[in-house]
């Protein structure tokens, strides 16, 4: 993975993670615990920074991969119910 502090990059990566199984596998285990991760960077953002802080990570994140909303979609249904963000 990025480095601790690419919390964008790192982001996208477990993202790209998240959506290579089928749905019943990222039910899984391995698939909760990158749901749980996902969500606790949006968790943190809107502790820090509310609802701009989490628009500002999801940005740069969605940035890396050209706004190509293959971060996006994700992050919006995840962090759906948190910090005011409604998908």
């Amino acid at each position: 993975m990025g480095k601790a502090y690419d919390m964008p990059g790192l982001l996208v990566e477990m993202v790209r993670e998240y959506e290579k199984p089928d749905q019943d596998e990222r039910r899984g285990d391995t698939g909760k615990v990158l749901l749980e991760k996902i969500r606790t960077a949006g968790r943190t953002a809107a502790f820090f920074g509310g609802f701009d802080g989490m628009k500002q990570l999801h940005d740069a994140a969605e940035a890396l991969v050209a706004n190509d909303n293959s971060v996006g979609y994700w992050l919006n249904r995840m962090w759906d119910g948190i910090g005011g963000w409604w998908a």
